[in-house]
C-alpha cells in the first residue's frame, strides 16, 4: 500500500471543517469536509464522527500513530489510501447551522489527538491535548453560545 508522503500533501489541505447543525439532548449532527473526500460525511453521534476522522487519518497518513491502537480485537484499518483531491484548492468553508469548527490536528500521540481548533463564526482559536478536550470546548460554545 503506498501511501503520500507528508511532503506531499499541502497544508491547506491538512485543515477539515466541522459544520455542526443540530445540538440535541448533548448530542451533535452534522457534515465533517475533508480535502481527501469529494463528499462531506453526515454524522449523527460523536462516536460515529470520532471513528471516522481516525479512520481518515490513518488512510491519509496525514498525521500518523505514535503507537498502535489497543482493542479488545484485531481491527483492520479500512479503505484505500487518500490522496488530497485538486479542487482543495478552491474548497470555500461550508457554513453549518449552529456552528463551523476548523480542526487541524498535528499530532495523534497517548492514543488520542493533538491540534488546533478554530470557532470560525467568533474567529477564536485554541490549541486541545485531545479528543475528549476538543469535544469539550465544542460542547461549551453548543451550550452557551449557539
Amino acid at each position: 500500500m503506498l501511501l503520500p508522503a507528508m511532503g506531499e500533501i499541502p497544508y491547506e489541505a491538512r485543515r477539515m471543517y466541522l459544520c455542526i447543525d443540530e445540538y440535541r439532548n448533548g448530542e451533535i449532527t452534522g457534515r465533517f469536509f475533508s480535502a481527501f473526500e469529494p463528499e462531506a460525511f453526515t454524522f449523527c453521534s460523536l462516536l460515529a464522527l470520532m471513528r471516522y476522522i481516525d479512520n481518515l487519518l490513518d488512510r491519509t497518513m496525514m498525521t500518523q500513530r505514535y503507537e498502535e491502537r489497543r482493542t479488545l480485537m484485531k481491527v483492520p484499518v479500512t479503505g484505500a489510501p487518500a490522496k488530497p483531491r485538486e479542487e482543495w484548492k478552491t474548497f470555500h468553508c461550508p457554513t453549518a447551522k449552529l456552528a463551523t469548527f476548523c480542526l487541524n490536528i498535528q499530532f495523534r500521540q497517548n492514543a488520542t489527538w493533538q491540534g488546533e481548533v478554530t470557532w470560525l463564526e467568533q474567529k477564536q482559536s485554541s490549541f486541545f491535548r485531545s479528543s475528549l478536550e476538543l469535544f469539550r470546548m465544542i460542547d461549551d460554545v453548543l451550550l452557551y453560545h449557539a
